[in-house]
């Protein structure tokens, strides 16, 4: 079960690499940025190096998790949610990589969109 941590903890940071990736490569403007923290934080210190620096927030946060989940946490009460919620976060980064790649929407973003933009009429 630790060998799959290891596995997702990669998999986290590869597939943020080309979210981020591909950030860089189709932004132009902060405004572009749909989350209004980093789009500030684009325009406030540029755009390549909000990037490089949530990419490194990234990679740090990560290795911390593995290093308590290796010395810490080696229960699979700890590793099975930490191995589902790193796939659902990778899968995240992959279609929004994907998005940004190709310049349209796909099943995911278009989902991840109309969450955003609903609003409680309750």
């Amino acid at each position: 079960m630790l060998l799959y941590t290891y596995i997702t903890s990669a998999i986290i940071i590869i597939t943020k690499f080309f979210d981020a990736w591909t950030t860089v490569r189709g932004i132009t403007h902060p405004g572009q940025e749909r989350n209004q923290l980093v789009s500030g934080l684009m325009s406030k210190f540029g755009i390549k190096a909000t990037i490089f620096v949530l990419m490194i927030f990234v990679i740090i946060i990560v290795s911390i998790s593995q290093y308590m989940i290796v010395c810490c946490m080696q229960t699979n009460w700890i590793m099975i949610p930490y191995i589902i919620m790193g796939l659902f976060l990778s899968y995240t980064n992959l279609a929004v990589a994907h998005s940004n790649y190709f310049q349209r929407h796909n099943a995911f973003t278009r989902w991840l969109s109309r969450q955003r933009n609903y609003r409680y009429r309750g």
